[in-house]
């Protein structure tokens, strides 16, 4: 059975929000036993994690989700709801409006590229 439905180098795809996902849960768990220090260590990835998200991992998932099981898509989607502060689908959404109305240029076709 295939996992990765284009390629498997979309796996390094998965890792950062694995990662960002891994920071939230092991924060929220361990809050009261970490130190100011601890977490100002830690405040510098999670930005950039939680910047990297939406921009590049969420993005591209969007346009080529990565399992060839679409089951394991939608766990994806799940899970990194929680690293968007928000549900996936509504991204989804969101984003796709982006590309219908006009803010991407139009091919001879009359469709956006």
């Amino acid at each position: 059975m295939r996992i990765w439905k284009n390629s498997p180098y979309d796996g390094l795809m998965l890792l950062p929000t694995t990662l960002q996902t891994g920071i939230f849960v092991w924060l929220a768990l361990t809050w009261d036993e970490r130190t100011w220090l601890q977490i100002g260590l830690l405040a510098p990835v999670a930005v950039f994690l939680a910047w990297h998200n939406p921009i590049m991992t969420t993005h591209n998932f969007i346009h080529l989700p990565w399992f060839a099981w679409k089951p394991l898509n939608r766990l994806y989607s799940a899970i990194n709801s929680i690293n968007l502060c928000m549900p996936q689908i509504l991204y989804r959404y969101q984003h796709m409006n982006h590309h219908r109305f006009g803010n991407d240029r139009i091919g001879e076709d009359g469709q956006t590229k």
